[in-house]
């Protein structure tokens, strides 16, 4: 999108500020612009997108795609707190109280409470994800 782009932000009114069809139902299909094309609503926003987009331009590409559980678990084993930004929406007070307590580990010097604090974290990453339920990551824009 350019600044000589007269339907950039502004749904084709010159307003701009919405998205192009908020309001839309998610799943529905709506026509866009002048090819007749006709695209599917974002889940997340409801804005349209191409049927075989994988990111939304209004909300956040992360926010539009169901989740793997068996991903999620990966990031847990090898990256410790960082699994919970994969799903962060929802999972935001953990990624910071797990990054908050890295990092005081890793500032208290190399002794055991350090130690213990970032493995707890780790454990903590690994038993969160593992009892959510598949269906919790499949569902994660609603999440819950």
């Amino acid at each position: 999108m350019t600044r000589d782009d007269p339907h950039a932000l502004t749904n084709g009114t010159g307003r701009g500020g919405t998205p192009p069809g908020f309001g839309v139902p998610p799943g529905a299909t709506v026509p866009s612009g002048p090819s007749g094309t006709w695209m599917q609503a974002c889940p997340g926003c409801g804005s349209p997108i191409a049927p075989r987009a994988i990111a939304c331009a209004w909300c956040m590409p992360a926010f539009c795609a169901p989740r793997s559980k068996r991903r999620a678990v990966v990031l847990a084993v090898f990256l410790s707190f960082w699994t919970w930004a994969y799903t962060y929406r929802q999972d935001r007070k953990k990624f910071w109280a797990g990054l908050l307590i890295a990092i005081a580990g890793l500032c208290v010097p190399v002794t055991y409470l350090g130690t213990m604090a970032m493995l707890a974290v780790w454990c903590w990453a690994i038993a969160d994800t593992v009892v959510k339920p598949s269906a919790w990551y499949r569902s994660y824009p609603g999440g819950k």
